[in-house]
């Protein structure tokens, strides 16, 4: 079931990023400086293990884009260590606009992953894209029968 839930929240993501491509430029809440919109956005999977800890958390990275558009490292600015992982591993998978001129950049981005209760309903663990530059992944808790 998860499965189909990321499906569907996935699809949800490329239309947000198609919309961002369409603005061209997103800036940095609390940075004040303008971001490149990724072109191509992998959301990462809730950890399993700790669906079942109970945990939630944040995890902020940096990006850094080479010429091709390609994510060459993701450093984590601040958050979470026990997401930053999956956090990364998704990032690494973004891409941007390809550029002839060599130029540092680089891009922030907050992942929230929100575990919910089991009694939530499925349309509730989704993935959201907030503009311009969060990610929030919703999963359900999973309860172990003794």
């Amino acid at each position: 079931m998860l499965k189909a839930i990321t499906r569907r929240s996935r699809t949800w993501v490329v239309a947000a990023i198609g919309i961002l491509t369409l603005i061209g430029l997103t800036t940095v809440a609390g940075i004040g400086q303008s971001q490149e919109a990724p072109i191509k956005v992998v959301s990462p999977a809730y950890p399993l293990l700790l669906l079942h800890g109970l945990k939630s958390g944040d995890v902020t990275l940096k990006l850094q884009i080479n010429t091709s558009g390609t994510v060459s490292t993701a450093t984590l600015e601040e958050g979470s260590k026990l997401f930053f992982q999956v956090a990364k591993r998704a990032a690494l998978k973004w891409k941007f606009r390809q550029t002839d001129k060599p130029s540092h950049r680089a891009y922030l981005v907050k992942f929230k992953f929100t575990l919910l209760s089991s009694n939530a309903s499925p349309e509730d663990a989704q993935i959201i894209f907030t503009l311009p530059n969060i990610i929030e992944i919703r999963a359900r808790m999973v309860e172990i029968e003794p």
